[in-house]
């Protein structure tokens, strides 16, 4: 039996002596784990660009002038990093018919000047002043400015406001612009 006994020993000590083996033999491989992600700003829930046009009234008056400010609510403006933002004039400033070449009758006036301001930014709020130089009209891109360094979330508006007209404003369906907001990620 101690014969028996010794040589069960012998072989579980074998057995051990060779997990051991087996053990230092285990190699290791470390995976360092990255991500990358760009940088994007998002309008309500669209990082391509408003869901909608948006509209927005400029109050005149019944005797050919402006009235007060208006104002129009862009909605939740989510930026992961900084952003850059600018306020654009399609036209250069409302004109009636949204026609840059008609020729206002006597007396009259057929276009509407203004500035507009953006409101709810983090920081600098963009701004462009849109009006008639010399019967000259073209795009008007406000100064852009830098709203942010850091990520952040706002409710942003624009506000517009005319300028007094130099003479009544001539009658019309309609006086027009497209102002246009450009938040671009740094």
């Amino acid at each position: 039996m101690r014969n028996w006994t010794g040589k069960c020993l012998a072989v579980a000590m074998l057995a051990l002596g060779a997990g051991g083996a087996a053990a230092q033999g285990t190699v290791t491989q470390p995976i360092n784990l990255t991500a990358s992600v760009a940088s994007y700003c998002a309008i309500g829930a669209t990082t391509t660009g408003a869901a909608s046009t948006l509209n927005l009234t400029v109050n005149t008056t019944t005797t050919g002038g402006v009235g007060a400010a208006s104002s129009v609510s862009v909605g939740t403006v989510l930026c992961n990093k900084g952003a850059d933002v600018q306020l654009s004039s399609q036209k250069g400033g409302l004109y009636l018919n949204a026609d840059t070449t008609i020729v206002a009758a006597s007396g009259l006036q057929n276009f509407i000047n203004y500035s507009a301001t953006t409101t709810g930014l983090p920081t600098t709020q963009a701004t462009v002043t849109a009006g008639k130089n010399n019967s000259n009209s073209a795009v008007t891109n406000g100064t852009l400015v830098t709203t942010n360094s850091a990520a952040f979330s706002a409710t942003v508006g624009v506000q517009v406001t005319p300028s007094a007209p130099g003479s009544p404003l001539q009658s019309g369906s309609t006086y027009q612009d497209t102002l246009t907001l450009s938040i671009i990620p740094q």
